[in-house]
């Protein structure tokens, strides 16, 4: 003969934290980032116009190397894992990549230039990227420390 037990085995529904919600935070941030990273780049690729119009006169290149910093920026970034998820607001990590980038740009630049033969103000260059690797930590920082009262995974910068 066998016990048959009396109480039957409950199966009890264990809540999970959504998942939609840390990604769309992660989206949002990342989204964050590469517009402050966009607007660094903007900031000094209007520095550098300034100060390249100013030390060697009116160039039309100046102005087509200041419209496209922006977006070369971002990319060298992106192409340098800067917008990873795993190392945004890592510190020092986040740093370097947004460093390796920026020496990323500076070599394909390089290389372009002598394999195109092409007239790259290497002034404007050497004026600008030092400008938005110096902005770019900087403005990231600024959303930082602007975070006190938000909300929890938010940052000022985030906030609606």
């Amino acid at each position: 003969m066998t016990a048959v037990s009396s109480n039957p085995v409950r199966r009890v529904a264990v809540p999970t934290l959504p998942r939609a919600s840390t990604r769309t935070w992660e989206r949002t941030y990342v989204r964050v980032v590469v517009a402050t990273d966009a607007a660094a780049a903007l900031a000094a690729g209007v520095v550098g116009l300034a100060i390249a119009t100013a030390l060697f006169g009116s160039d039309p290149v100046y102005l087509v190397e200041a419209v496209l910093t922006p977006p070369l920026w971002v990319a060298a970034i992106a192409l340098a894992g800067g917008y990873d998820r795993r190392f945004l607001g890592a510190g020092p990590e986040e740093f370097r990549r947004v460093a390796l980038g920026a020496f990323g740009l500076v070599a394909a630049v390089g290389i372009t230039s002598w394999a195109l033969d092409a007239e790259i103000a290497r002034s404007y260059v050497f004026l600008t990227l030092p400008t938005a690797m110096i902005l770019t930590p900087w403005v990231a920082t600024r959303c930082a420390a602007g975070s006190a009262g938000v909300g929890a995974g938010e940052t000022s910068c985030t906030a609606p």
